[in-house]
């Protein structure tokens, strides 16, 4: 039986575009352009799952409601627009999934492919998602003084495999809030790092880095197994960022002094969210969460705007036999 997805979109050029790579992937599809006929459509047929375009959503907000609660249909929510002018909306409405348009067609795909089988098999691993990888490397970090090493050794390894990067101090600061993340906030050590001291995480626990790369892409992954990050605190956090973001620009206008309101929360995942660009958060609520990022072999960030992309296995599956770490 064949995979049935609706798509609610009203822009006749993205219409084609994304029929064509549905098409491509196998799907077949409905389309909708009114928030009435999506509603007409899902009230008469099963959908997989749903493609559903913000200018149609905020036509009704309640879509998502119906769709996704009522009916138990996966949301992915696409623009064209930037995501940071409609966060109030995304957050009101638990929308993990914010994909921004164009996409590439074998990202859709992907992300695509993952919400039909959630699996923590298929949804953790950097190699689920760089397709055709020929090397991987794995690190594994025990303490907060490994940190700094390990992305040189990244860095160094990469660069052995004939990689270069223009973007080198924006990917550092990335992956040195990530690993930070992951071994000071995930293990309940913020106050420690508040006050910038090493740390050694007690066993079991482990933070495991893994990068690799096939002939046009490479990436990094970071999983830590506490699973203590949600889609409501990385929401909340990227919120507040882009809340922060919009008051410092208003203050580099009007010159008001606003230095006492800045806060450092949310710094490190809204970077992710901004500074790179095809990533995930896989989120297996009490157990791992992994945050992985692919890189083009020249990679510019060159997007408009920033997508976001949350995923979190189903309390069904996530409620297992708790286990040691392992990685």
């Amino acid at each position: 039986m064949g995979v049935h997805i609706l798509l609610a979109e009203k822009d006749l050029i993205y219409c084609e575009l994304t029929t064509a790579i549905l098409t491509k992937g196998g799907y077949s599809y409905t389309l909708a352009g009114t928030i009435e006929e999506a509603r007409q459509f899902a009230a008469v047929k099963k959908y997989d799952l749903a493609l559903v375009d913000l200018a149609v959503l905020r036509d009704d907000p309640s879509l998502t409601a119906f769709l996704r609660d009522q009916l138990g249909i996966p949301i992915i929510l696409t623009t064209d627009e930037d995501v940071d002018r409609h966060f109030e909306l995304i957050v009101d409405l638990k929308i993990n999934l914010a994909l921004s348009k164009p996409f590439k067609s074998q990202e859709l795909l992907n992300l695509i492919d993952l919400l039909l089988h959630p699996d923590e098999n298929r949804w953790f691993g950097l190699q689920n998602y760089l397709k055709n990888a020929n090397r991987m490397k794995r690190i594994e970090i025990t303490n907060s003084l490994q940190i700094r090493n390990v992305i040189r050794t990244v860095f160094q390894q990469l660069e052995s495999w004939g990689f270069t990067f223009d973007m080198k101090f924006e990917m550092d600061i990335v992956w040195q809030e990530i690993l930070t993340n992951a071994v000071y906030h995930s293990h309940g050590y913020s106050r420690h790092k508040q006050e910038r001291l090493p740390i050694k995480l007690p066993d079991p626990y482990k933070v495991i880095v893994r990068f690799g790369s096939n002939e046009h892409q490479f990436g990094i992954s970071v999983r830590d197994f506490r699973g203590t990050l949600s889609p409501a605190r990385i929401l909340e956090s990227l919120q507040i960022s882009v809340e922060q973001q919009k008051m410092i620009e208003k203050a580099a206008q009007s010159g008001e002094e606003i230095s006492g309101q800045i806060l450092d929360r949310g710094r490190g995942l809204d970077l992710i969210r901004r500074m790179t660009g095809e990533y995930y958060f896989v989120i297996d609520p009490g157990r791992s969460t992994e945050i992985i990022i692919i890189y083009d072999r020249n990679y510019e960030k060159d997007d408009p705007y920033s997508s976001i992309k949350i995923l979190e296995l189903p309390v069904a599956l996530a409620d297992r036999n708790a286990r040691h770490p392992t990685g």
